[in-house]
């Protein structure tokens, strides 16, 4: 497993704040992405600590992406 540069947290937490489907692409991303190693086995690819921040920016930019289409919708009524 690998360490996330710090750039990418950044951007995803940023993302995560605006709402957009950015950030819940990247908070996906490092929650979920997995690799296969040589000898055929599947790990997830970053580490237990990145993961752990990356599940609450998952569920920020969720959270916030859909208060924004809410928002929308309810404008257009």
């Amino acid at each position: 497993m690998k360490k996330v540069s710090t750039w990418l947290l950044v951007a995803g937490w940023v993302f995560a704040v605006l709402g957009g489907l950015i950030g819940i692409g990247i908070g996906a991303y490092l929650t979920f992405a997995k690799t296969t190693g040589a000898d055929g086995e599947t790990t997830f690819k970053y580490d237990d600590n990145t993961r752990r921040q990356s599940v609450p920016m998952l569920v920020i930019a969720l959270l916030f992406f859909s208060i924004g289409v809410w928002l929308r919708v309810r404008a257009t009524r």
